[in-house]
């Protein structure tokens, strides 16, 4: 054959035809000697052919016995996928998301499949692998320091990363930290580093960070790291992070190559920082797993080992987060009077009612799912106080005498005082820090866990409003198990009780102030109409005329009560596709205060005690946009006193890289600049709060991915209301299977 290797096909064909011919025309001896030239052939090939065909079927065995394992094997692979999107790692015992196997060869879990597969015994091995290159991979309590601060401190600082023109392959890197902090503002930075998996590769050039020659210019190489090339820029003058923008957030763009339609979601960004406290974060929403599966057949001896890297993206969960779902639901405590007309509902609230009820399934939306586990349940109560019938002489009317209330405990220390109760033997008990909760027919005493009040703006002295917050975990979760879906609050059985004789002396007073039963107020049922008691400590002081006088007197405005119920519920498909943040005054940042025009300028109150206008919510982490998702966000607010048609006030959130945006909370006729206006989308909800429900579009662009806080601003020129609870809630949706290797190993 090998002389025949240059000729054409067409003449090697014509050639042994040739032969073959002049082989049939001989008739004397050609045909015994072709016979026995086949003859000595056969038997010259027939022991090898023989010797081949049954060592193929031996292989065959073996081929079909290495298939069956490597099924098997991959069968353990896809099990560890479906596991890590549906289930989390929660099942492995001592598993830790930050534990990483570069810090210790000991973080690497193993579990196995029951009954194997294919009869062949598999066991899969799954290790986080560290992604940051040229740095040691951090102790796993470094780690989650690092990533979701601690219950008491934010991260200093966050990185995240998203695809942000899949049509332009751009891909965006944003830092943020606490710009108003020193420590985290003057940290220097050593190296800003992106992962890209394996099959797309760095588009030299295409960075903002090459691009801009000002302080953050920096030098850029690629290299080939744990599959995949590793993107790191080095700043080329020492520069901090205030140097690279002092807003506390920063974006940078860079181009990429790669498979057409598709994206590297399972990209991960890092920083790392130098000098005092300098330290490495990264974007821990991009989680690498080294899966390792073996699959055994020990009669054969024999064995295949299937690795895979694989990836899942999940929002993570900072410090201060909840994961899980909400549903929040509560009611007025006041009704407006019934004889002041339509526009009752706007000011006067007169009608005090012994209790009232919501239920977590009146409307679309605000159900608790069957099978759920309630995580938490917190109660909030809120109202106004009028300190009038609290320091009422029957000698004195309104105008009369006020700076001479000496020795009376009006201020706000000893308003706190009114809200926990007289200690001093005057007989008298806790105040409104108690209500009566639970469902019909099984009612008890509940105690706030933290409290507070602040004093009316436009009075003096200080009528004050209070917020009251409970942990009632332990009685609405047997309610909810048991399929009772209405909660009740109302006044506390044992207050109303000891002060349904009146109102005693207060300690401190004159001798004599007070000495008559002269303060109480009605009780009505939940239609208003019928008169069901009375008490000398109400959760709220109803608009009604002074002693005397059928004159409403003016700050009776200020008159509310009401109650929510925020019910924190998990599944498991809500316990990793949700979080939350509620801020309330369990938090030492947020503080109970009344939003109240000042003068003809917008008061904007500062809510969180730094002493600028509005407040900053910190804390979360907005995650990355999931394919034609509208809503980027939830939030939550209890308003107390909102009144309707006293326009002026208005609700904005802004990101640090966002614009802002006045939100409107979905309910029929609002108008941003009234959106407190006693109204909520829960029909059951009655004039007097608002407990509404606002969206954050990504259109909007309000926040953006990776944004960590939000400056809330609450404004108004025309209406006093306060501010019990803000929360938000972000999808935290989960993407896994994506292979990023597959190496097969006898």
């Amino acid at each position: 054959m090998a002389c025949m290797a240059n000729v054409p096909i067409s003449e090697s064909h014509e050639r042994s035809e040739t032969v073959m011919k002049k082989l049939a025309k001989g008739e004397k001896g050609y045909a015994l000697i072709a016979a026995l030239v086949v003859l000595v052939v056969l038997g010259l090939i027939a022991g090898p052919l023989l010797s081949y065909m049954v060592g193929g079927l031996k292989a065959g065995h073996v081929a079909e016995v290495g298939a069956t394992q490597l099924y098997a094997a991959d069968a353990g692979i896809q099990d560890a996928l479906w596991r890590i999107k549906n289930l989390g790692l929660d099942f492995l015992e001592g598993y830790d998301e930050y534990a990483y196997f570069e810090y210790d060869p000991a973080y690497a879990w193993e579990y196995p499949i029951p009954d194997g597969v294919n009869g062949k015994t598999v066991s899969i091995t799954i290790q986080n692998v560290w992604i940051p290159m040229n740095v040691d991979a951090p102790a796993p309590d470094t780690a989650r320091a690092t990533i979701q601060g601690t219950s008491e401190n934010d991260p200093q600082l966050t990185i995240t990363g998203t695809v942000s023109d899949p049509g332009a392959s751009k891909y965006e890197v944003k830092i943020s930290w606490d710009n108003t902090c020193a420590g985290p503002k003057n940290l220097q930075v050593s190296t800003i580093g992106v992962w890209l998996p394996s099959g797309f590769e760095y588009v030299m050039g295409s960075s903002d960070l090459e691009k801009d020659s000002g302080d953050y210019y920096s030098t850029v190489s690629v290299k080939a790291h744990k599959g995949g090339y590793a993107v790191v820029w080095t700043p080329v003058s020492p520069v901090t992070l205030n140097g690279f923008s002092s807003s506390g957030s920063f974006t940078f763009e860079f181009e990429y190559d790669g498979p057409p339609d598709q994206v590297p979601g399972a990209a991960v960004p890092w920083i790392v920082t130098a000098g005092d406290g300098g330290f490495c974060a990264w974007d821990a929403d991009v989680k690498i797993y080294d899966i390792v599966s073996t699959a055994s057949d020990a009669d054969a001896g024999s064995q295949t080992i299937v690795e895979s890297y694989s990836t899942k993206t999940d929002a993570r969960q900072l410090g201060s987060a909840i994961a899980g779902d909400y549903v929040a639901i509560g009611n007025s405590l006041m009704l407006p009077d019934p004889d002041n007309g339509s526009s009752s509902e706007n000011d006067w609230r007169s009608v005090l009612l012994k209790e009232s009820s919501a239920s977590v399934d009146t409307y679309a939306g605000n159900t608790v799912p069957a099978g759920a586990t309630i995580t938490a349940a917190y109660l909030y109560w809120s109202g106004w106080m009028d300190h009038y019938y609290w320091y009422y002489d029957g000698g004195w009317k309104w105008s009369d005498n006020q700076d001479n209330l000496t020795g009376l405990r009006y201020d706000k220390d000893n308003l706190k005082q009114m809200v926990e109760g007289w200690t001093d033997g005057s007989g008298m008990g806790a105040e409104v820090n108690t209500v009566s909760f639970g469902s019909a027919g099984n009612m008890a005493d509940t105690v706030a866990d933290k409290w507070a009040v602040w004093p009316k703006t436009n009075d003096s002295p200080a009528c004050w409003y209070y917020c009251c917050v409970s942990d009632v975990t332990g009685i609405v979760r047997p309610l909810i198990q048991s399929g009772v879906t209405t909660f009740t609050l109302g006044h506390a059985t044992t207050v109303v009780d000891q002060l349904r004789a009146g109102f005693p002396r207060l300690p401190g007073a004159p001798s004599g102030d007070h000495a008559s039963p002269g303060y109480s107020f009605n009780l009505y049922d939940a239609s208003g109409q019928t008169v069901v008691g009375y008490t000398g400590y109400p959760l709220g002081t109803p608009a009604h005329g002074l002693p005397g006088s059928s004159v409403y007197e003016g700050r009776y405005h200020a008159a509310y009560a009401g109650w929510s119920l925020v019910i924190i519920y998990s599944t498991p498909s809500t316990d990793i596709k949700n979080q939350l943040y509620v801020y309330d005054i369990t938090d030492p940042n947020f503080v109970f205060k009344e939003s109240y025009p000042q003068g003809a300028s917008v008061s904007n109150p500062d809510f969180d005690g730094d002493g600028t206008d509005g407040g900053r919510i910190s804390g979360f982490l907005v995650p990355q946009q999931v394919g034609g998702e509208v809503n980027a966000a939830k939030i939550t607010c209890f308003v107390g006193e909102g009144d309707k048609g006293k326009t002026g006030d208005s609700f904005s959130v802004t990101g640090p890289s966002g614009t802002g945006a006045y939100l409107l909370d979905g309910t029929q006729g609002c108008d941003w600049n009234d959106v407190w206006n006693s109204r909520s989308v829960d029909p059951q909800v009655r004039p007097g709060i608002d407990i509404d429900y606002f969206y954050v579009t990504w259109a909007s662009n309000m926040l953006r991915t990776g944004d960590t806080w939000a400056q809330v601003d609450i404004p108004t020129n025309g209406d006093g209301f306060t501010l019990c609870y803000v929360i938000l809630s972000f999808r935290s949706s989960i993407t896994t299977g994506d292979i990023l290797g597959y190496l097969i190993r006898r």
